[in-house]
């Protein structure tokens, strides 16, 4: 009898261990699985780019909340704060553009071999790499 009881009660801790290691796992998940759409009160970077890239693919401006939506539904995440309209869409690939052409010109900027003129101009000042002239 005694033997059955010290099983009995081995049988509800372990029991209580496991229900206590399952709510942390549902708990953890739940935390894992949930995506916050924004920053504060502006979209995140993430989002912003995942918005350009399916955008770039052709789906329809108006259409690009529905995508992520249901995206995010078929792998089992939750999308928090996510209330994307066409205009903002629109505005996304506006910002997008003007933030590709200030990385070119960044990078023309600093690229071997020119000088910035007065104003946005460059020119190119002629070093030879392989004899040394200029």
């Amino acid at each position: 009898m005694k033997k059955l009881r010290a099983e009995r009660k081995a049988f509800k801790m372990q029991a209580r261990r496991a229900q206590e290691s399952l709510a942390t796992v549902r708990g953890d998940f739940k935390a894992i699985a949930t995506w916050d759409a924004k920053d504060g009160q502006m979209y995140s970077m993430l989002t912003r780019r995942l918005v350009l890239r399916i955008s770039g693919a052709g789906c329809p401006e108006n259409k690009v909340k529905d995508v992520i939506l249901s995206c995010a539904d078929v792998f089992g995440v939750n999308a928090k704060n996510l209330t994307l309209s066409a205009p903002s869409v629109a505005r996304m690939k506006k910002e997008g553009r003007y933030i590709s052409l200030i990385q070119i010109g960044r990078e023309i900027k600093m690229t071997y071999g020119t000088v910035p003129r007065q104003g946005l101009e460059f020119h190119d000042v002629g070093h030879d790499l392989k004899s040394g002239k200029s």
